[in-house]
């Protein structure tokens, strides 16, 4: 971790004061609770949220998972919200090639 804040300090366009960096291998329903403590519970105003998505189940689940996140944001997908994360890769049953991930 200190390489990591000794490489930020060489780049002088922005300035890092604090990071955060939470990875987690989860069930589905668990990943849905913690994407919603996180967009809830930090500041929005430092916040950039990358959150564990169920993209190898397909286009789907990512659509119910994503409706389910703006439901508890007025019907929008939070500014903070960045991205996704998957931790449901299958090396021996070589998931990424499914064409279910492909969609989700």
């Amino acid at each position: 971790m200190n390489e990591y804040y000794k490489d930020i300090k060489k780049d002088k366009a922005f300035k890092v004061i604090k990071s955060v960096f939470v990875e987690a291998a989860t069930t589905p329903d668990y990943a849905m609770a913690e994407a919603s403590w996180i967009l809830k519970a930090a500041d929005p105003e430092i916040l950039n949220a990358v959150v564990q998505m169920p993209v190898p189940f397909g286009e789907e689940a990512m659509r119910d998972f994503l409706d389910e996140i703006k439901e508890q944001h007025d019907g929008e997908l939070p500014l903070s919200l960045k991205g996704g994360r998957c931790m449901y890769i299958d090396e021996k049953n070589n998931m990424c090639n499914l064409e279910s991930y492909h969609e989700g």
